[in-house]
């Protein structure tokens, strides 16, 4: 997954976006019966991330129980339960824009409270006095 060729996974995305680009990630041609390396593997690489079972995931992967069919299903089903709390919170808050841009505002007041603050010690330490 690379954001230079437009194939990343987002923090967002709903579940059929996620199944789209999942089935897209490249595998090698192995059959569906024949063990597979899931340390070489792209799809395994992002079930080691999501993924709740990883230990029997690999297990399958090595002897030969898995296709890359089910692993990208798997995987499918896995990112959409880690990334829907993160989803429907982006939801909740695209609807209460006033909340965001007072978090926002509160935010800016608080981080120009401290800079002036650090700004002060650091001109009263080098001798510039204003």
């Amino acid at each position: 997954m690379s954001k230079s060729y437009n194939n990343v996974i987002g923090l967002f995305d709903k579940k059929d976006t996620l199944a789209k680009k999942v089935m897209s990630i490249v595998t090698d041609s192995r059959g569906p019966s024949e063990p597979k390396d899931p340390d070489k593997c792209n799809v395994f690489y992002f079930h080691n991330l999501v993924s709740k079972d990883k230990k029997a995931l690999r297990k399958r992967y090595l002897d030969g129980s898995i296709s890359y069919k089910e692993s990208k299903e798997l995987l499918i089903d896995s990112l959409d339960s880690f990334i829907a709390p993160f989803r429907e919170r982006k939801e909740e808050l695209d609807k209460d824009t006033h909340y965001v841009l007072k978090v926002l505002s509160d935010g800016k007041e608080k981080a120009f409270g401290q800079a002036q603050s650090k700004m002060a010690i650091v001109k009263s330490k080098i001798g510039v006095m204003l």
